[in-house]
């Protein structure tokens, strides 16, 4: 069945960069509604109203409809907030602001699944799971309901999503996957980004430290390297991150904490969100140097200095007279990523294509499966990424394969301490590339294959070479590569089968309200986490003598 959706190109992901506080994000819906009037873009409608026009991108005289009035019939159903109708109009909002033309669609699936549900009723799941499979409308069609619906329930993260979201994610997963939907980088992209914005980041500070004058391009790169490192850790929001005051920061008893912009429910029978967590001293006393650093550039209500960047960059931003200078906005990263970029291309010769680009919201999907595979439990992973549900956490357990490599990738240069390498290879810096050779060891004892340099043979596994004591030289690693490269395979296997393991138990306890009273269950998943760690470690060491290349995706080993 023809459909004007079809022609839609679909941005937007399952996950929302944005999350809905009733004060926070009607007064910043208002204001950008003002924007867009000044712009001569809106044309009818307050938001109090159920009804807003608003002119095409490239078609003046033509105007996209936003209506709300169906959404009254959210008044009868006692499972819905009641401001529900003020929650998808901010919804909305971010969608015009965020992605402009395709926002009416977005609206427009979500309204039909609304209608479907008798307003997303539990008893009315399955009519909607029959609505979407065996409805005459294209897989494109279908994939798009699934992703805009929940979208919204990650954005609003009201209690009814909880029910919805794994079936829908289920259903979505069966649908044959279209060309235009995005997939997160894999680790191939994600590592070089990681390597190359610390080391910029490092050789700029030390310039500073050295000269004692701000490098202007410090002042763009500090604010990339917080938000990598925090948001790496702390499942995070772009708007929250962007939103965290200049204060964010303390010391208490020793101990080092972060304040995020997250309310607190009153709602006892929900999870408590914390909004004050633990970090280490290293990423406090970054964010600390960085406070004192943008001091002279003036009043800022944000952690993250927007006139500082101005400083920085200042033609990039000539167009900000009429915008909030004291506040860093997810736009304003967004920028910043992409600069990066260009960086890593024009400075290091590395070039990654677009499409395999990092986006704001990467790093919170990141986050949550680093969470997973370390064994935390799914509550307490709802509790560090700000859900009020267990369930709502479902679509972001994917990409396990990032994380391993993410993992060795760091093992390995602190290993080694990031000797430089002999070779090259396509997707890991050359400065992580190492030496498939020790140098000469006091104590050497022949073995299958390689050296043992342990005079009390202290075996610490079944294969020497994933052994702190293993080493090789030259000539026989050029003859036992291929056997070596087999059993790397087969330790990457096998860590993949954990992997999976542990995201399956995760999906269990999601999924099955009686699991989540089971402690074997959660023992089952931190056995397997530590299982992870140590096959991880291994190859860790293996990468630190043969190089990334061997161990990582540098010559096409895949993680499938």
């Amino acid at each position: 069945m023809p459909t004007p959706l079809e022609a839609v190109k679909f941005d937007i992901e399952e996950f929302s960069d944005e999350i809905f506080n009733v004060e926070q994000s009607i007064t910043e819906s208002k204001k950008i509604m003002e924007n867009l009037i000044k712009e001569k873009r809106w044309v009818k409608g307050k938001f109090e109203d159920d009804y807003w026009e608003i002119t095409k991108i490239h078609y003046s005289e033509n105007h996209n409809s936003f209506n709300f009035n169906n959404l009254n019939k959210s008044l009868f159903n006692n499972h819905l907030p009641d401001d529900f109708k003020d929650v998808v109009k901010c919804w909305t909002v971010y969608l015009i602001n965020r992605y402009k033309t395709s926002a009416v669609t977005y609206l427009l699936l979500f309204t039909k699944a609304f209608e479907i549900t008798q307003g997303f009723r539990r008893q009315e799941i399955d009519a909607l799971l029959t609505f979407i499979e065996n409805s005459e409308y294209s897989n494109k069609y279908k994939s798009d309901m699934i992703i805009s619906i929940c979208n919204f329930f990650d954005y609003s993260d009201i209690e009814i999503g909880e029910d919805y979201i794994p079936s829908l994610i289920e259903l979505k997963n069966k649908i044959p996957e279209q060309k235009n939907i995005r997939q997160l980088p894999s680790s191939k992209y994600v590592l070089p980004f990681s390597y190359y914005l610390e080391k910029h980041f490092t050789q700029l500070l030390n310039q500073f430290i050295k000269q004692g004058e701000i490098n202007k391009e410090l002042l763009l790169i500090y604010p990339l390297i917080i938000w990598w490192k925090l948001t790496n850790i702390i499942p995070m929001r772009p708007s929250e991150f962007c939103l965290l005051k200049r204060d964010a920061t303390f010391k208490s008893d020793e101990k080092h904490y972060i304040k995020l912009p997250r309310h607190k429910l009153k709602n006892s029978k929900r999870i408590q969100i914390p909004d004050t967590l633990l970090i280490d001293e290293e990423l406090y006393q970054l964010i600390e140097s960085y406070v004192k650093l943008t001091e002279q550039y003036g009043r800022t209500d944000t952690l993250i200095s927007f006139r500082s960047i101005i400083k920085g960059k200042p033609s990039t931003n000539r167009a900000v007279v009429s915008k909030n200078l004291n506040q860093f906005k997810l736009s304003n990263l967004d920028r910043l990523i992409k600069d990066f970029y260009k960086t890593m291309n024009n400075t290091y010769n590395c070039e990654i294509l677009k499409e395999n680009h990092i986006r704001p919201g990467d790093t919170r999907h990141f986050a949550f499966i680093s969470l997973m595979m370390q064994g935390y439990s799914p509550v307490e992973i709802a509790r560090l990424g700000g859900h009020q549900t267990i369930r709502a956490q479902y679509h972001y357990s994917a990409h396990q394969e990032y994380w391993v490599d993410c993992e060795v990738f760091e093992l390995m240069k602190k290993i080694k301490n990031s000797k430089k390498a002999v070779k090259h290879t396509e997707s890991i810096p050359t400065e992580v590339k190492l030496k498939p050779y020790e140098k000469k060891q006091p104590y050497r004892k022949k073995v299958k294959i390689g050296y043992c340099t342990d005079e009390e043979q202290k075996c610490e596994t079944k294969l020497c070479y994933f052994c702190s004591h293993w080493g090789i030289d030259p000539d026989e690693y050029i003859e036992k590569k291929e056997k070596i490269r087999s059993d790397i395979i087969a330790m990457k296997t096998n860590i993949n089968e954990l992997t999976s393991a542990i995201q399956n138990l995760n999906k269990q306890f999601l999924q099955d309200e009686l699991t989540r009273r089971s402690s074997e269950l959660l023992t089952n998943i931190k056995t397997k986490s530590n299982a992870v760690q140590s096959d991880i470690y291994k190859l860790a060491l293996l990468a630190s003598k043969l190089g990334g290349g061997e161990v990582l995706d540098g010559e096409k080993i895949s993680w499938s």
